[in-house]
């Protein structure tokens, strides 16, 4: 059968690599409701689990937001890296705007919960690069360099 993937088997180098795929697995099979069969649903895979780290570093939890879009609104809400911080609903407001549905609710829960991990993201995508673009229209003080990994 074309596509089929098969593996060859090495052991972990340590039982918590072992368990950070077996964890990003399920999350990913559960998630996408899907199993391992083709190249395809690798490479699914292995883009779910690099965002679960992404998401992890950046200190999110379950979300629809990128981990860079949720690290801004943890911003906005301490009133970090140039960002007011007074005002939850324009903020909720403008991330709505940007594709990702957010309510007042939400940023204010992002102050309470998690701590805040500035520097922490080195991968984003398009879509996030246009954000981060309008962000620092609408707040022309806001630092986004404090959001993003030394790469």
């Amino acid at each position: 059968m074309k596509g089929v993937i098969h593996f060859n088997t090495l052991p972990w180098q340590t039982i918590e690599q072992f368990y950070e795929y077996r964890e990003a697995f399920e999350s990913w099979r559960k998630n996408k409701k899907r199993v391992l069969r083709i190249a395809e649903d690798w490479k699914d895979f292995i883009e779910h689990k690099q965002l679960v780290a992404r998401k992890a570093d950046a200190g999110v939890r379950a979300s629809n937001r990128p981990p860079i879009v949720t690290l801004f609104l943890k911003c906005y809400a301490h009133g970090e890296l140039g960002l007011p911080g007074n005002n939850f609903k324009a903020a909720s407001d403008f991330v709505t705007e940007c594709g990702w549905e957010t309510t007042v609710q939400n940023v204010k829960d992002s102050k309470r919960r998690g701590v805040l991990k500035l520097g922490s993201i080195d991968q984003f995508s398009e879509a996030e690069i246009e954000f981060l673009r309008k962000a620092k229209e609408r707040w022309p003080d806001f630092d986004y360099a404090g959001l993003l990994s030394a790469m």
